[in-house]
């Protein structure tokens, strides 16, 4: 060994630890971000199958328009359209 080299290791070593130990990081918390988005895009396809199972599918098609099954009381529908009409003066 060289007298210039003496503890060049130590350094090498220190440096990778913590390269390794940012990217043990990285990659724990992208593995959370996309289980966050995945859990989120669960839930939503989940209340959207809700809401479907109860509309009363044959007064829809007798009416055209939206109600609820006999079984449980309606929510009240949107109170304006959409989209929103241009503001008139």
């Amino acid at each position: 060994m060289r007298a210039g080299e003496r503890g060049s290791m130590s350094v090498f070593t220190v440096l990778f630890s913590v390269v390794v130990f940012l990217l043990a990081g990285l990659l724990v918390d992208g593995g959370s971000a996309i289980n966050a988005r995945l859990r989120a895009a669960d839930v939503a396809e989940q209340a959207a199958r809700a809401g479907a199972d109860e509309l009363d599918v044959d007064h829809l098609r007798e009416t055209g328009r939206r109600g609820c099954s006999a079984r449980r009381r309606c929510a009240p529908g949107p109170t304006r359209s959409w989209p929103p009409r241009a503001a008139t003066t």
